[in-house]
């Protein structure tokens, strides 16, 4: 049924049947004009002929009266278009009527009823077909029947009036009207299909201006917050073209001494250096060689030696970017001032020297020593030799055991130093206390030897593990113990209580580099955010075998993680403490390692100010417990 009448469909949205409303307004507007046209063609046009001006006048009067009834009262509703139906099938008929049955004149029940198709409806087209049918029938009877009306003879034919003629007639019609019909009915379908995807167009428009205008505030925050990091940034920041300086910001000026940016912008890029670079480079060449690089790769960081305006040399690290504005190649600058990192690097790079001079002496001194012991224990083949070497061995190991610590510990010391130098972390106060401690450490003692060798033998194997990936048998806690002891130095700054729950015999044949960076990653990730603001708290490890498969629970009563961020803590590069050097990559290696490398699952429950726990299934690890293992 909705398939004749569309417009009757309780699918159809507000917005359409407001649309078809607003289309039935307007056909029942053309509609009442082509009444009144009605009304003037018989009073004016048609009555001509027979002098019927009186059933023209009246006739079309009384419909077109009719039409305005319609038309004021009914607007739009199925009530118009049924009578402008009627209507229009009474004007042909009073036509057919004043040129007395003239044949010509039944064109204008075709034409009347292909003006009905403007409602897109069938139904005004069956109320035109039932009145024109019953017109006919009627006419035809009482044409046969000789009836007049007011002293006119009714007539629908000319001549030849019959029932034949009058069903060749109805015939005709209902062939057109079925015509009629069908093009009615496939233009509702396409006015309504029309409709919702104009207002399915509509809504996508407005979206899409939503998106822009969103876009738009965006680029503009982004703009806003590029200039005030370009012009208020403690790096100096410049942009170049062709070699040539075109904007700058003020740390740049105070960096070089320049007073007015004018100065600046009017120099090329080698200008702001000595002739030569520390290596001895040509600083134009080199120059021109750093931006080249710039340009085919995307970007270019290097350590360079500029000038001030006062003819001062001093050192800045740079790093060079390439953006392309307006189809134009312009090189972005970042300065950063390392005139006090160069002076350290100086100064380590003494004491590094001066260190492995002394270690060679040293060295050179245990060499000599063991010659010494080589000699005597050749020289002396009785059986009190044994004593004279242990004792001389004992007064030989003791000053070199002294050495040796010093040396080691002076060596570890300056790694340290090295590693915060290369980090940019060094203080002045850090680098004095360095120097101090350098000049105290031969009163280190032989008992601490072992213990470092120890400590170093393991650092060495968790390396090694984390290099390699290679599979093996290994103890897992021994070897958490190893972890624990690795990153001590980052752990240490709080009062976190470590608590690990495992069978100290549990052994299994797996990845040990990979298992010690899930357990180092989970607990930095749980000092970096669980215990943000927090000095103390509790990390427990649970760990047990089930059925060939390891279970590992981890667990602190930190911070937490929100609902809104737990379902993303897995996913590359998020973090909430980006401001603090988070890179948002912790988790997502973890979860990376256990399902792709261990094949294993990870799943994460935790609510806010309630602490986390992270459950861990890694399967297919052998179960060694308690086996001696023979090498």
């Amino acid at each position: 049924m909705i398939s004749f009448f569309p417009h009757l469909s309780k699918t159809l949205s507000t917005e359409v049947k407001k649309s078809l409303k607003k289309d039935y307004d307007d056909a029942d507007k053309i509609a009442l004009i082509i009444s009144f046209l009605g009304f003037l063609i018989t009073s004016f046009v048609t009555s001509y002929s027979y002098d019927t001006y009186f059933l023209g006048v009246t006739g079309g009067g009384v419909l077109l009266i009719i039409s305005f009834i319609a038309y004021c009262f009914y607007k739009g509703s199925l009530i118009s278009r049924l009578l402008f139906a009627i209507i229009f099938m009474i004007y042909p008929a009073i036509m057919l009527q004043q040129q007395l049955g003239m044949i010509e004149m039944h064109f204008g029940f075709f034409c009347m009823a292909a003006v009905l198709m403007i409602y897109k409806d069938i139904t005004p087209m069956l109320m035109s077909a039932f009145t024109m049918l019953f017109h006919h029938i009627f006419l035809t009877y009482l044409q046969l029947n000789g009836a007049s009306f007011f002293g006119e003879t009714l007539m629908i034919y000319s001549v030849n009036c019959s029932w034949v003629i009058t069903l060749i007639h109805i015939i005709m019609w209902a062939m057109a009207l079925l015509m009629y019909m069908f093009i009615s009915i496939k233009n509702s379908h396409q006015f309504i299909r029309m409709l919702e995807q104009s207002e399915e167009l509509d809504s996508l428009n407005n979206t899409l201006e939503d998106k822009v205008l969103k876009r738009t505030q965006e680029l503009l925050e982004q703009k806003n917050i590029f200039e005030t990091l370009f012009n208020e940034g403690s790096d100096g920041y410049c942009l170049s073209k062709n070699s040539k300086f075109i904007a700058c910001n003020s740390t740049v000026l105070k960096m070089l001494k320049y007073k007015y940016k004018e100065d600046f912008l009017n120099l090329r890029t080698h200008e702001l250096s000595p002739k030569f670079q520390e290596n001895g480079t040509d600083s134009q060449i080199e120059s021109k060689k750093k931006l080249q690089d710039c340009i085919e790769t995307g970007s270019a960081k290097f350590e360079w030696l500029h000038r001030k305006s006062t003819g001062e040399d001093f050192w800045v690290e740079i790093l060079l970017t390439k953006i392309i504005i307006n189809n134009e190649i312009i090189i972005h600058s970042s300065w950063r001032d390392i005139g006090e990192k160069k002076r350290l690097e100086h100064e380590i790079q003494i004491q590094h020297k001066n260190l492995e001079v002394t270690n060679m002496k040293l060295e050179a001194s245990f060499k000599n020593l063991e010659r010494t012991q080589k000699k005597l224990v050749e020289v002396e083949k009785i059986a009190s030799l044994g004593t004279l070497v242990a004792g001389v061995a004992h007064e030989i190991n003791t000053p070199v055991g002294i050495g040796i610590t010093a040396t080691s510990h002076l060596m570890e010391l300056t790694s340290k130093i090295l590693n915060k130098y290369k980090k940019d972390e060094i203080s002045e106060e850090e680098f004095e206390e360095f120097l101090k401690d350098s000049a105290s450490l031969s009163s280190l003692s032989n008992s601490n030897l072992h213990r470092t060798a120890e400590i170093i033998n393991n650092f060495k194997q968790v390396t090694l593990d984390r290099t390699n990936e290679h599979k093996r048998v290994f103890n897992v806690c021994e070897y958490i113990d190893v972890i624990l002891s690795s990153i001590k130095n980052k752990t240490k700054k709080k009062d976190i209580n470590i608590i690990i729950n495992c069978d100290r015999d549990l052994k299994i044949d797996s990845y040990p580099g990979l298992f010690g960076q899930i357990i180092t990653n989970l607990i930095i990730n749980s000092y970096i955010h669980g215990f943000n603001n927090k000095h103390t708290g509790t990390i427990t490890l649970i760990i047990s075998m089930n059925n060939d498969i390891l279970n590992l629970k981890y667990k602190d009563n930190g911070l937490g993680i929100s609902n809104k961020n737990l379902k993303k803590i897995f996913d590359p590069f998020f973090t909430t403490n980006r401001e603090n050097g988070g890179s948002g990559l912790g988790l997502n290696i973890i979860y990376n390692i256990i399902s792709q490398n261990l094949k294993g699952s990870i799943n994460c429950t935790s609510e806010e100010n309630n602490g986390v726990q992270f459950n861990i299934l890694i399967p297919s690890v052998k179960y060694l417990k308690k086996l001696k293992l023979i090498l």
